[in-house]
């Protein structure tokens, strides 16, 4: 039995960050959306849309070549 493992978990200085997020997720939704990271999670961040609405999304949603992509904004970007 391995007593060590390895886990790919969300960065916590995500939390407070704007970031664009597009793609499907596993349930086939379409994301192209701007957000607020509100909560990060290990393998769950919680975002808040323009109108205040929340969204949460797994980090499943992120894995493989037809996964999610998530870009954190800074300071001057532009869309």
């Amino acid at each position: 039995m391995k007593f060590l493992i390895q886990a790919t978990v969300f960065n916590k200085e995500l939390f407070g960050k704007a970031v664009f997020v597009e793609g499907h997720d596993v349930d086939g939704d379409k994301w192209d959306e701007l957000y607020l990271v509100n909560m990060v999670e290990a393998e769950r961040l919680v975002l808040v849309d323009i109108s205040g609405r929340q969204r949460s999304l797994h980090i499943e949603n992120f894995e493989g070549n037809d996964g999610m992509k998530l870009t954190v904004l800074t300071k001057g970007d532009k869309n």
